[in-house]
């Protein structure tokens, strides 16, 4: 192989790290993933009502653990925009207080306009969809009641 033909294997290689690295230094996902269900899908809404059953739990993690690094904690709830388009998103949970969460968006809306990554965004408790606590100190998570009907 010659020279020049190493050195430009090289660099295309070297750019494509430094992209990966760039995009993953500002939080972002290198790809858009949608997974679209029915809206009357039996699955989806069983675990909407075992997340509903069981999210006190949720709200004392996040009461007892909330200014610790180690434990994230993320909702999941519908959003409409002015055209009636409802996109389902998750929320990085900051705070709990008058049946309502506090947080940013964890990722970008891919249908509705008017909401992105970051934005400050009120979730009521009735409308919690899903929950995660992830627990960095047992690398373990609870929650997440909706994820294995999207493996399915």
């Amino acid at each position: 192989m010659s020279s020049s033909i190493l050195i430009a294997k090289l660099a295309i290689l070297t750019l494509c790290i430094l992209a990966v690295f760039y995009l993953r230094s500002h939080n972002r996902e290198t790809s858009v993933n949608v997974v679209q269900k029915p809206a009357n899908d039996a699955g989806l809404a069983a675990a909407k009502i075992q997340a509903q059953n069981e999210i006190d739990y949720f709200i004392n993690s996040l009461a007892d653990n909330s200014k610790d690094d180690k434990y994230k904690f993320s909702v999941k709830t519908p959003l409409v925009d002015k055209h009636g388009t409802v996109e389902h998103k998750w929320v990085a949970v900051t705070e709990y207080g008058n049946e309502t969460f506090s947080g940013t968006l964890a990722n970008d809306a891919v249908e509705i306009k008017g909401v992105k990554f970051g934005d400050e965004i009120a979730v009521k408790k009735s409308d919690v969809e899903d929950w995660i606590l992830h627990d960095g100190y047992l690398n373990a998570i609870v929650g997440g009641f909706s994820l294995k009907e999207f493996r399915k």
